[in-house]
């Protein structure tokens, strides 16, 4: 007996056929010649001057795929609004040719969604912490500034330790060549440092100086370096040296003399300050956790690549520019959780706006800005950059969207209160 495939209920894909007729291809033509001819100059022609016909043989090739892509555009989103579809990331445009003398014909293949549940996630239960600050909280802070006086001191024989920072030099292997790109030298690194493969920390702890470690890593399709994707790679790694954690006469009066210096005062602000960011934090996780508990959605595989390529793209650049080092990484199946979260939220978050429309105003941009700037001055030099800025402007704007939507979800969710230590939150988080 045949299993039946289970249907996507919520994702439909679509292939539409259009056409553009020749007449409306013709005054489009029209048209970009027009907008073009404003800012062309010739000689022997004034500028915004230049016959239309002249225009068009110069530019052809723009003016037509100008005119094509408006078309195109215009008549899919006509054909969206009549027949009410929402649809989910952008169409495909399958076009063959065209001609000046015939209707235009073209397909669109796009996803249809239907809008996940916010009723799902309605009286879903919020934990909203309540920090109480202890006497061993400030403790526990207290050490966390204290490793900010640490230095690093040499030892010969001690094994490897979690606390350590060791230097190693290391070395690729594929097919039994090494591959000499990416011989490097000198690398220094802790081994708590969270960039590093998991199987790198593990191995070399309880390790020394002189010893060396092979390690066997494949590589994600999507890994930046090219010569790395997808391969099964043997990492030949030689431990240089290791250094202990220390605190140095110097470095321990000063630690001392910022404790009598009533440091126990400004710890708890400083802790406060922490808590109220990680709190925030916190309780967007539960929100996002309950919408994606009660909205399970089977997406196409081609859908959820198309974001994992967004994804790894974003890690390709942050692994480039913080972390420029072989030994990071990133796990597909990782990336594809975070896909397939990032698109359901993006249904959730565009079912919200189109319920409920958020209207970003003056008086909400005034308000942005006066709660993360307090001084006058660089508040009031914020806001012309943002005006000024496309780029800025849009972040800002996205992040009022998003806090905007947030609270609109707060709203229906029940709420309940909890006490927590500042160490027992950081547990829970």
């Amino acid at each position: 007996m045949k299993k039946k495939k289970k249907e996507n209920k919520t994702i439909t894909s679509h292939l539409v056929t259009l056409n553009i007729s020749k007449q409306e291809f013709l005054k489009r033509i029209n048209l970009e010649s027009i907008i073009l001819k404003k800012n062309i100059s010739l000689h022997g022609f004034r500028k915004g001057k230049v016959p239309l016909n002249i225009i068009y043989e110069m530019h052809k090739n723009e003016i037509m795929q100008k005119s094509l892509t408006y078309l195109m555009e215009k008549n899919f989103l006509d054909y969206l609004n009549k027949k009410k579809c929402k649809i989910l990331e952008y169409p495909k445009y399958i076009f063959q040719g065209y001609s000046l003398n015939k209707t235009i014909t073209y397909s669109v293949k796009f996803y249809e969604y239907l809008s996940p549940s916010i009723q799902s996630i309605k009286n879903t239960t919020i934990i909203k912490p309540i920090i109480n600050i202890t006497n061993s909280d400030k403790s526990f802070y207290l050490k966390k500034i204290y490793k900010n006086y640490l230095s690093w001191k040499n030892t010969s024989y001690s094994l490897i330790q979690k606390s350590d920072k060791i230097t190693i030099d290391y070395e690729l292997k594929f097919n039994n060549l090494y591959i000499e790109k990416y011989k490097t030298k000198n690398f220094s690194f802790t081994i708590e440092n969270k960039l590093l493969f998991s199987e790198i920390r593990n191995k070399l702890l309880g390790h020394k100086i002189g010893d060396i470690c092979n390690i066997y890593k494949t590589f994600s399709s999507n890994y930046c370096e090219k010569e790395l994707k997808g391969k099964k790679v043997k990492i030949v790694i030689l431990i240089k040296n290791v250094e202990k954690p220390c605190l140095s006469i110097s470095k321990k009066r000063e630690f001392l003399k910022k404790i009598k210096n009533n440091l126990f005062n400004t710890i708890k602000k400083k802790i406060k300050i922490e808590s109220n960011v990680l709190k925030k934090i916190y309780i967007k996780k539960q929100v996002i956790n309950n919408i994606l508990k009660r909205n399970s959605i089977s997406f196409p595989k081609k859908i959820i690549k198309e974001e994992m390529d967004l994804i790894y793209k974003y890690y390709n650049v942050k692994y480039k520019k913080n972390f420029r080092c072989l030994l990071s990484v990133y796990s597909e199946k990782k990336v594809k959780t975070e896909a397939i979260k990032n698109l359901i939220l993006k249904l959730t978050f565009k079912k919200i706006i189109n319920d409920n429309p958020i209207v970003i105003d003056k008086n909400i941009i005034q308000k942005f800005f006066q709660n993360y700037l307090k001084e006058k001055n660089i508040y009031s030099r914020y806001l012309n950059t943002y005006y000024k800025n496309t780029e800025i402007r849009k972040k800002v704007d996205n992040h009022i969207i998003e806090k905007q939507i947030y609270l609109s979800l707060l709203k229906i969710m029940k709420i309940i209160y909890k006490k927590y230590s500042f160490q027992q939150f950081l547990k829970k988080i």
